[in-house]
């Protein structure tokens, strides 16, 4: 998991945290047209980190 922060924090106006098992997300500014894209990217990020180490999210708490 230590090198999904450094993608994370290239994400633009979202903050992120690190739990045992979740990855909470919040904006941090940015209009609300940043922040969706910025959302979607985080999105993806996370998404490919994981299917790259064979696992994937939970789409009911995405």
């Amino acid at each position: 998991m230590k090198n999904l922060p450094p993608r994370l924090n290239q994400v633009p106006g979202i903050r992120h945290a690190l739990g045992a098992d979740d990855i909470p997300m919040w904006p941090n500014q940015g209009t609300r047209a940043d922040i969706e894209g910025g959302f979607q990217r985080a999105t993806e990020i996370v998404q490919t980190f994981a299917r790259s180490r064979g696992l994937e999210c939970a789409p009911d708490k995405s």
